[in-house]
């Protein structure tokens, strides 16, 4: 289990792939894991720049599951 875990974190912090489902809600759902496998056969993770590491695609919808403040 924590192997597939690793495997959507991977998608989600690097470039590794591109999204096939961009805005596929739950974000599961846009990876094909697939694709990462043939793509990892090819690919080291050694061989990874800075620009290709970085925070979660999903940083952009934090708003979604963020509850709104109130001003008192």
């Amino acid at each position: 289990m924590f192997l597939v875990l690793l495997k959507y974190w991977l998608c989600e912090h690097t470039t590794i792939l591109q999204p096939r489902r961009p805005n596929a809600f739950p974000h599961c759902m846009k990876w094909d894991l697939t694709a990462l496998q043939k793509k990892m056969k090819t690919t080291s993770l050694a061989d990874l720049g800075f620009n290709e590491v970085g925070p979660s695609t999903t940083d952009q919808n934090i708003h979604i599951i963020t509850p709104p403040k109130y001003i008192r």
